[in-house]
């Protein structure tokens, strides 16, 4: 018994000094991209003084918005959006610097700045979320070309990005793309096809990006999607039949467009809906074009549905139980 208690003694006081002795080596941020993000921040207006724990006594794995890599001590992710701050009020102001381009492929970008070029995104390859959301991209001319050389990218978010056109694209290279937010912006066109070669996206949100004309009729091949958000367009077609065969959506939002006619057969198979708006479909006010018709019994059988939106149409009838 006194043997035992020794050994488990031994084993005890052994841990003990490892644990102390092993302190110092502790995975730390490397240094020269610590330099790099110290010169990327002597570019930025700091209003909100959100880079205050930017300084050289701070491990910079500790620094507001930058997550380093546990065993590598390699920054890994970046993000300075600020979260208080959905309006963009107190976001930070600079040019994006090409100095950034010498942290290890971060896995994740966001910024409040604003950028003449991608250009800079190039040698990101490994790059699997963006999001550069209220940052000012009106001077970008081929954004999308720049993003379409991230294959690895899972999540791109743009939204209020002052875009203003969309370049076709003959081959999408970021196809695993299972989030695309490019909402609030000025395209001024129809949606693009390519959208429709994104099988695994689960979330798309288009609004306000003032598209026109239907909807891809390739969005029947988006089987995985579970989020459409179109709401705040000028789509002006009947709405497709397809729409309500994607059996995987659970949140449908095309309020404030220009749909026209009854809603489609096959309304009753959205078992999976649970947000559903189809309100206020015209933008004229003596609804000319609005939703019409009675609305259908078949609404019964949306039994996960738990909120619906159909104001502002010439619905008729009684509201079905």
């Amino acid at each position: 018994m006194v043997k035992l208690l020794m050994l488990l003694l031994l084993f005890f006081v052994t841990k003990t000094i490892c644990s102390f002795g092993n302190r110092d080596n502790d995975i730390l941020c490397n240094e020269s991209e610590r330099d790099t993000l110290l010169r990327f921040k002597e570019g930025l207006e700091d209003p909100s003084n959100r880079l205050s724990s930017w300084v050289l006594e701070v491990d910079c794995c500790e620094w507001e918005g930058v997550t380093c890599d546990n065993l590598t001590g390699h920054v890994k992710e970046l993000k300075l959006a600020n979260p208080q701050d959905d309006a963009g009020n107190f976001k930070l102001r600079g040019k994006i610097s090409d100095s950034i381009l010498s942290l290890n492929d971060p896995s994740s970008f966001g910024q409040n700045l604003y950028s003449e070029s991608l250009r800079w995104l190039q040698r990101l390859r490994s790059l699997s979320s963006l999001d550069l959301s209220y940052a000012d991209l009106s001077k970008v001319s081929n954004w999308l070309l720049e993003i379409n050389k991230l294959p690895s990218l899972v999540e791109l978010r743009l939204s209020r990005c002052k875009l203003n056109h969309i370049t076709p694209l003959s081959h999408v290279n970021f196809s695993s793309l299972s989030v695309l937010d490019i909402s609030s912006n000025y395209f001024n066109g129809f949606i693009p096809n390519w959208i429709s070669n994104l099988g695994s996206l689960v979330s798309l949100d288009l609004r306000g990006g003032y598209f026109q004309g239907p909807l891809p009729e390739g969005f029947s091949n988006l089987t995985s999607l579970e989020n459409l958000n179109v709401a705040y367009n000028y789509l002006n077609s009947s709405l497709p039949k397809w729409l309500f065969s994607l059996t995987s959506i659970s949140s449908l939002d095309l309020h404030g467009n220009d749909f026209q006619g009854p809603i489609p057969c096959g309304f009753q198979n959205s078992s999976a809906v649970t947000y559903l708006d189809l309100s206020d479909i015209s933008f004229n006010s003596t609804m000319p074009n609005s939703l019409r018709g009675e609305i259908s019994n078949d609404t019964s059988n949306l039994t996960n549905l738990v909120s619906i939106d159909l104001s502002e149409n010439a619905f008729e009838g009684n509201i079905p139980r």
